[in-house]
């Protein structure tokens, strides 16, 4: 796959006095990176997921205001169509989960209502495509909090930090007689970092090098290790406590790697060996790639008196760079990532045109947008007077690093807030600390790749297999007719050809809520026989505990912060009145008309237009071997021949002279009126001799009705004449209900309809913002949103502009206005604003 960015492979050797040719064991292992790695690259697309948050702390009752977008190589994504996300408890377990259906430009809005029965504490949320499960070292998480009807508000920590401190010598090794940089990082049991200082001693005690953490517990010093000695960091942190950590031990023979990314244009790669390894590190092979993409590739040849390279880098994409030494084997010698700081983000323009943080006044602000191509972005508007907090990951401090790097990351939009020494300084030494490994060279030059257990998934499926009851024995000539009926009203009839493997599949499903699916198979003979089906479960109807660790982390953003504490504890207080309910309806008893047996069944099991009219019937144990037998007991109706096979009818008083010849009243779709075979030539399947079918709501053609067990059949509705104008423009009408939930106690022998639950797509509420200009009685109501707008999509007029409207609470006096997003092509979109 091509990427605009990525530009021919350009080597620049110091104290080169003239051009040479590589060795052909170096021209083969050159080959055999690029071909490796394009190979990778190709079979294992690597799909990033950003899940946006409105903020980073919650009360139950409130809802968590979402968008996410989904990327493969820095565009939407064009693989993946479902995009997954899960709330997670500290127990790893899932305590919500919902499924959404990624629209043409990767992204999806989402919302997620939180329970009043979660407890105090700290959740992850996770967002991933089923693909990404394949990778689940790299899918999006971050942390939230969420204070519960416990109401635990903890008013300081009592946990006293256990000190974890690690050092990663530069390119990977220390190598004795060689100065090298030593990085390092500090951190608490909960990933937090922990600043520290301290000095390197050998093990006589000498101080050899003194270290002072520069940036979230990170910093870096240099030493050159002696051959015989070891090395011991003699560390104190910020409160006082010490404790002490060996450093990696030195190796005798190695290379040592150095980058200086300090200059804009080009990044220079710096290797040094010693004089005694000459034969064995001579001629080395330097590659660099980023996003599974090579980008350079060139020979160091110390022989020639060489000992470094320079990457250019204006022409590369924004990201993790990952520079390897080879030697002349194929075998690593050192390893470094880098951070190429080339975002290009694009600024909108944001205009103030009417301000005012008075309590509940009306705000305007206007965004031009005219420049950027199908800008794909969200609005976000909080109160931050009463917060203290960082705000939670961005979408370019999500898709460039975090995505990439294994590992808790402290604030990582603070890496990419400012293009200063300092910012750059602590975002290279985080290159250093924290791991990259989507791949491993060894494997990636032998060809031998991971199993991938997850498929690229475009839509809502149905999947299974057929066989002969108590057997194993597939069925290879049949169909598989199945029924779905869904919260959101959806309805679907589908018959699926068996495979020569007994496999049935129905695809390209879109509903939302949970749907009740019916399935029942037959042979391609029609036969009576008895089949089993057996579906597969999707993977969303399966989640209930997360698949990869959540993390354990300590986030409390309440502790100290009297204001924020209160204002959640008003909505945990609002949702306990609200749980509690009004104390006179204890009092209020409530009377009516008591429901026959038909008419709670009606209730029960009929929606929309078919709860009214009708004759209904309830089988119950009536003792109907079959379902014609009970139609034949109805008035106007005619059921002739075998009662698995019959000729279903009118008769010859019901139903005359509702439609004309040419049939009108269906829009040109022609029914007969009274015998004959089956429909007509213009007129569906699901109509014979002027009656329709209907299987629980879902129309069916006679003959999928012939093969029902009356074991599972609960409520019967047939219409005639005049009010079948209810359904809709037929003589006759007959509804068949099957049982809701598992049918249970049915003979092998019976051929019936199993069923099954299957979760579709979560529906996305709109946020609720009130308008106190249209509704003064509003200005009475107490207001305490901390969210004051929160806007997935964006409309622009002709002018590429959109207004932003939003009200303030009863009490803020400092508010963010957060946009970002993506374009067309991929380019970040990113602007905030504080008003105050």
């Amino acid at each position: 796959m091509k990427n605009k960015y990525f530009s021919p492979l350009v080597l620049l050797f110091f104290f080169i006095p003239a051009a040479h040719a590589q060795l052909p064991v170096l021209a083969d292992l050159t080959a055999k990176t690029e071909q490796g790695l394009a190979k990778f690259h190709e079979n294992y697309p690597q799909e990033k997921v950003f899940l946006q948050t409105d903020r980073n702390y919650y009360a139950v009752g409130e809802t968590i205001w979402m968008k996410a977008w989904a990327t493969l190589d820095g565009k939407p994504t064009y693989l993946s169509r479902i995009v997954y996300v899960d709330l997670i408890n500290s127990d790893g377990q899932v305590v919500h989960k919902k499924m959404y259906q990624l629209d043409s430009a990767g992204s999806t809005a989402c919302e997620l209502q939180l329970k009043p029965d979660l407890i105090t504490g700290n959740y992850t949320l996770r967002a991933y495509t089923l693909w990404m499960l394949n990778f689940r070292d790299y899918i999006f998480n971050s942390e939230i909090y969420i204070l519960g009807m416990d109401r635990k508000v903890t008013n300081g920590s009592k946990i006293t930090p256990q000190v974890n401190v690690q050092f990663f010598p530069e390119g990977g090794d220390l190598v004795n007689d060689l100065e090298s940089v030593v990085a390092y990082k500090a951190y608490d049991q909960y990933g937090n970092a922990l600043n520290i200082t301290g000095t390197v001693a050998d093990a006589t005690g000498a101080a050899v090098a003194s270290f002072k953490s520069d940036h979230d517990g990170m910093g870096s010093f240099r030493l050159t290790p002696t051959a015989g000695k070891s090395y011991t960091a003699n560390i104190t942190t910020a409160n006082g406590r010490t404790t002490k950590v060996q450093l990696p031990a030195a190796k005798a023979e190695g290379i040592v790697m150095r980058i200086n990314n300090n200059a804009a244009a080009r990044l220079t790669v710096i290797l040094q060996r010693k004089a005694a390894q000459e034969s064995q590190f001579n001629r080395l092979l330097i590659v660099a790639q980023m996003h599974n993409t090579t980008v350079f590739q060139g020979e160091v040849n110390f022989a020639e008196g060489a000992s470094a390279a320079s990457i250019p880098k204006k022409a590369l994409p924004p990201g993790i760079i990952q520079v390897t030494v080879f030697d002349s084997l194929g075998n690593p010698l050192a390893e470094r990532l880098a951070f190429i700081k080339n975002t290009n983000t694009l600024t909108p323009e944001l205009v103030k045109e009417t301000i005012s943080l008075t309590r509940k006044a009306k705000n305007m602000l206007s965004l031009n947008l005219k420049d950027i191509k199908r800008p794909n972005i969200s609005v976000c508007i909080t109160d931050v007077s009463t917060d203290n907090l960082s705000s939670p990951v961005n979408i370019i401090a999500s898709s460039l690093l975090a995505s990439d790097l294994k590992g808790n990351i402290n604030n990582p939009n603070y890496y990419f807030a400012a293009n200063d020494t300092s910012t750059n300084k602590h975002l290279d030494v985080l290159m250093m600390t924290h791991g990259w490994r989507r791949f491993v060279w060894k494997d990636v030059l032998a060809s031998k790749f991971p199993e991938l257990k997850y498929p690229v998934e475009s839509s809502i499926a149905i999947k299974g297999k057929a066989t002969r009851p108590g057997t194993n024995n597939i069925i290879k000539e049949g169909r598989v007719n199945l029924m779905l009926k869904a919260a959101d009203s959806t309805k679907l009839l589908s018959e699926a050809k068996l495979t020569d493997k007994g496999e049935f599949i129905v695809d390209n499903l879109e509903f939302k809520g949970d749907a009740t699916v019916s399935y029942q198979a037959t042979n391609d003979k029609r036969q009576a026989m008895v089949i089993d089906v057996t579906l597969y479960p999707n993977y969303y109807d399966t989640v209930k505990k997360a698949l990869a660790s959540a993390g354990i982390f300590d986030y409390d953003p309440v502790k100290g912060n009297d204001k924020l504490n209160e204002s959640l504890l008003a909505q945990v207080h609002t949702v306990d009145t609200f749980m509690k309910g009004p104390e006179y309806l204890k009092s209020v008893t409530v009377t009516g008309r008591r429901l026959s047996p038909t008419d709670s069944l009606n209730n029960a099991y009929a929606t929309g237009q078919y709860m009214f009219g009708g004759r209904k019937l309830a089988p119950g144990k009536q003792g109907y071997f079959s379902l014609w037998q009970l139609i034949r007991t109805v008035p106007g109706f005619v059921v002739e021949g075998d009662m698995k096979n019959p000729n279903v009818s009118l008769s010859r008083t019901a139903g005359l002279n509702l439609f004309s010849d040419n049939g009108s009243a269906t829009g040109g779709v022609t029914f007969t009126d009274g015998e004959g075979a089956g429909p007509t030539a213009s007129g569906p399947d699901y109509v014979q001799n002027g009656i329709a079918f209907y299987l629980n709501e879902v129309p069916v053609s006679r003959e999928v009705l012939d093969n029902l067990s009356m074991i599972d059949v609960a409520f019967v509705k047939t219409y005639v004449g005049a009010e079948t104008f209810a359904v809709g423009p037929f003589n006759g009408a007959i509804l068949v209900y099957t049982h809701k939930g598992v049918t249970v106690g049915k003979s092998i022998y019976d051929k019936t309809f199993a069923k099954s639950q299957l979760g579709g797509y979560s529906p996305v509420r709109e946020y609720f913002t009130p308008d106190y200009s249209l509704n003064p009685a509003l200005q009475t109501m107490p207001d305490n949103r901390i969210t004051l707008l929160w806007s997935p999509r964006v409309a622009t007029n002709k002018d590429g502009k959109a207004t932003i409207k939003f009200f303030n609470n009863d009490k803020s006096t400092r508010v963010k206005v957060l946009i970002q997003g993506l374009d067309a092509d991929g380019r970040f979109i990113y602007q905030e604003q504080i008003l105050e």
